[in-house]
């Protein structure tokens, strides 16, 4: 069938309206993407070598118009790469310096700094700052500054919104990307000449920091773990589960020469790995965690969720206590008989964040009073093991 003109004249606009676009993503998506990430890398080992340098062509836009913040987030995206693997790599040296110096006295004090990922991350996101070229008005030196300023700021607003939901972190991760992206620019500016940035600068690196730490931290947690997949699939094929009531008989056979614990007489603790405990899983096995709890006045517990802990105190008349979940949903905690009264928690990040080893739940402590004897004590709950990795890494 022939084709009319006016048929004809719709192909070639529509045609040119895809070249329009094509070109516009390239030059203020993909490139401004593709600078600050890959080619960023290469520029520096270019530079080394004395090569010349690689930039793709990017559109000059109005401050403040749409396809300039477009240009920021893009960057912001592009520089995952480099700064992600800028961390791994001052880790790995960080870990292999701890190596060389272990059993020294130098080697005892720096290990904390040695061994910490968050300062990894940070110095190394100051090393790749600095090895690039800096623009007009900044410097080597002031770029890894106001970079390691950046990133410190990114790191504290991480480390507080760590225990949020995963819609909390979703909400305040990208806030304190935008908060540590204009610190990063003025610290830069501030340290290579003494000046303060322009605003569009500010505001732009802002864009870009609000876009790398919307994605960074759930890159170095595990994704698939953040988003809690292992529960999905659970969900889709249930890991098949004895019958409840014959683990309860089986259960109540094993405890009944334990005795019943009371106000009085010594303190009995045990400690407990419930395995991945959720409130479904609770309330499945109530009748024999019934047979359990009872007989302790303190229970030190171990992959355990919130809701799942809740449900077992609520069960058994008991009070409880938990940490912060790691990206997979685990926690540790502490189930409490009434005689027990708390008086103050703490948590031990610092044993949750060993470099290398993702998924660590922090050490989590509980400060007692024994109501019936007046005693005053402290009880640490701690689960070094990951999962993660295999028997290599954990």
């Amino acid at each position: 069938m022939p084709m009319d003109a006016s048929d004809s004249k719709l192909i070639v606009v529509d045609a040119h309206k895809t070249e329009d676009f094509v070109c516009w993503a390239e030059h203020n998506i993909f490139n401004p993407a593709l600078n600050a990430g890959p080619l960023a890398m290469y520029n520096i080992a270019a530079n080394a070598a004395s090569l010349p340098d690689c930039h793709l062509t990017i559109e000059d836009q109005q401050p403040f118009s749409a396809s300039w913040f477009i240009q920021g987030i893009s960057g912001g995206v592009g520089a995952l790469l480099p700064f992600y693997l800028a961390g791994e790599c001052t880790g790995r040296a960080f870990l292999a310096v701890d190596g060389a110096l272990a059993g020294t006295r130098v080697g005892a004090v720096l290990n904390p700094i040695l061994t910490s990922s968050r300062i990894a991350n940070i110095s190394g996101a100051m090393a790749f700052a600095g090895l690039q070229k800096p623009n007009e008005n900044h410097t080597r030196l002031g770029n890894a500054l106001g970079t390691g300023v950046g990133c410190f700021a990114f790191d504290r607003g991480n480390f507080l919104s760590k225990q949020s939901s995963l819609a909390g972190k979703l909400t305040a991760y990208p806030l304190v990307g935008f908060v540590g992206g204009s610190v990063m620019s003025e610290a830069s500016q501030l340290a290579s000449n003494g000046q303060l940035a322009p605003t569009e600068v500010v505001l732009q690196s802002s864009v870009q920091g609000l876009a790398l730490n919307s994605f960074l931290p759930h890159l170095r947690e595990g994704i698939p773990s953040d988003f809690r997949l292992l529960d999905a699939l659970r969900e889709l094929k249930p890991r098949p589960l004895p019958d409840a009531k014959v683990v309860a008989a089986e259960v109540g056979k094993s405890m009944e020469r334990m005795p019943i614990v009371k106000d009085n007489g010594n303190l009995v603790l045990g400690a407990w790995n419930m395995e991945f405990l959720t409130s479904d899983k609770a309330k499945y096995f109530t009748e024999s965690y019934k047979h359990i709890i009872p007989r302790h006045h303190l229970m030190f517990v171990e992959e355990t969720n919130f809701d799942g802990l809740a449900r077992v105190a609520k069960d058994n008349g008991y009070n409880f206590e938990v940490s912060r979940e790691n990206s997979r949903g685990q926690a540790v905690g502490f189930l409490l008989h009434p005689r027990l009264k708390v008086l103050n928690t703490h948590t031990y990040e610092e044993i949750a964040n060993v470099f290398n080893i993702s998924d660590l739940r922090p050490a989590f402590r509980v400060d007692l009073l024994d109501t019936t004897s007046e005693a005053k004590f402290s009880a640490v709950a701690v689960h070094l093991k990951s999962m993660r990795g295999g028997e290599a890494f954990t």
